[in-house]
């Protein structure tokens, strides 16, 4: 450039000296945004990066429209590149807080993956109690100890729920919802035994997949989209196989299901069959039925004849019966009489009764008298005696005698003979021994020989 044209490039600067400042200051501030973006972006990619491996953020998520199996698990371990897959359970509810009502997903707390970061309280131990979004408790107004009810769009309980009523014991960040501009339905997350396993028939909705790959990696790099895409790709296959044994898993079940609907139906059309038949035979029997009402109907008619007959000799028999009426009143009168003699010589035996019954026990006590004096004077000589005991009596037998009286058991006295005689019996009958007879002896004439 000459002389001439540098001075006149600089006098034109000076004359227009805001119009070039302002270009200069645009210029730099230009400089510092793209700078200013382009170191943010590399913050922002290294924090990310770092929080998604702080949690061990899941590499690849697999979602079925059919629950997924232990098989399924195995067989996508056993994937070239897979270092660990963990079975989520996970169900749609809508919850309610005051006049607040919003969408939330369910979903079981994992081991390994994708684990949330508590803020406050701590995580559930029960199947009672749930750890919920921090964006979701401020949502809500939940608190800690707050309720939590996950219902279905009827106000009903959530669908593959043991319950649906959680306590809340926990406040966290969960790594799949890190933006807060994104709108998500967020989590409430309980242990895995708040599902019911036996209506999924331990079956589970989708598995977290965490790859081989370096430590510590730039998760938004190239390399790492190349490390995740091939093991994405030899998923996709595993996915194409698990999905055609599923098929022919869910093909034979529904056949199966096919054949005992079939069966049913088989058994449905046999037993209308019945029934058509039986109706059919009821259709006979009615007519039958009709044909004996015919008949009956004119046994009627001939029955009422009859029955006027019969009214007419049951008026004969009316009479008859007044007649019998007053002998049966005349026989009741004479029967009142004689009960009244019987009743009369009754109480006459009564007391006949007693008469002998008293009679009996004098007379046993004359014959205990009797014994005691016998026994009092025999001394030692009736100690071998078997002495008879006091007797009672059946007055109504007709072999009861007060003529003889028990004195031993092998003696009897008889009250028709003299004392003398009847103990002459006793001393005679060898009841007492030939020495006892002679110590009385002795003790009766004083000791004399």
């Amino acid at each position: 450039m000459k002389r001439t044209q540098l001075k006149d490039a600089l006098r034109n600067i000076w004359k227009q000296k805001v119009s070039y400042l302002s270009v200069i200051v645009i210029a730099f501030l230009g400089v510092a945004t793209f700078l200013g973006i382009n170191y943010s972006d590399g913050a922002l990619r290294k924090n990310g990066s770092a929080m998604y491996n702080a949690v061990n953020y899941r590499d690849l998520e697999i979602m079925s429209t059919n629950v997924f199996y232990q098989e399924d698990l195995d067989a996508v371990m056993d994937v070239e590149g897979v270092r660990d897959a963990e079975p989520v359970w996970q169900t749609g509810a809508k919850a309610s807080s005051g006049d607040k009502r919003q969408d939330i997903s369910v979903i079981s707390l994992t081991d390994r993956v994708n684990q949330p970061q508590l803020i406050e309280g701590r995580m559930p131990q029960t199947a009672e109690e749930c750890v919920v979004e921090q964006r979701l408790a401020q949502n809500m107004g939940w608190g800690m100890g707050d309720a939590v009810v996950a219902q279905n769009a009827k106000g009903e309980a959530a669908p593959f729920l043991k319950n649906n009523r959680f306590t809340v014991v926990g406040i966290a960040n969960h790594p799949d919802h890190t933006s807060v501009s994104i709108p998500d339905t967020l989590y409430v997350m309980v242990e895995k035994t708040a599902f019911d396993m036996e209506s999924l028939k331990d079956g589970f909705m989708k598995m977290e997949v965490v790859v081989d790959k370096p430590e510590g990696i730039d998760r938004f790099s190239k390399g790492y989209e190349a490390i995740v895409g091939a093991v994405s790709q030899r998923m996709e296959e595993v996915g194409d196989r698990r999905a055609a044994i599923r098929d022919r898993e869910v093909h034979s079940q529904a056949q199966s299901q096919l054949d005992e609907a079939q069966t049913k139906l088989d058994e449905a059309h046999e037993t209308l069959q019945k029934g058509r038949e039986e109706l059919d035979e009821g259709w006979s029997q009615l007519e039958e039925g009709n044909k004996q009402i015919s008949e009956n109907e004119a046994k009627l008619i001939d029955g009422q004849g009859q029955l006027m007959t019969a009214q007419t000799e049951l008026i004969a028999g009316r009479d008859k019966l007044a007649e019998g009426e007053v002998k049966l009143a005349q026989a009741e009168v004479e029967l009142s009489m004689g009960s009244s003699v019987l009743n009369i010589g009754r109480e006459q035996l009564d007391r006949t009764r007693k008469a002998l019954i008293d009679s009996w026990n004098m007379k046993e006590d004359a014959v205990e008298s009797l014994r005691n004096s016998l026994r009092d004077a025999l001394g030692s000589a009736g100690e071998d005696i078997h002495w008879s005991s006091r007797r009672s009596v059946n007055i109504d037998s007709s072999n009861v005698t007060a003529m003889k009286i028990d004195i031993a058991d092998s003696l009897k006295f008889d009250l028709k003979k003299s004392l003398k005689t009847n103990v002459r019996a006793l001393l005679d009958s060898g009841l007492i021994s030939d020495e006892a007879m002679i110590l009385l002896y002795i003790g009766l004439t004083g000791g004399g020989s």
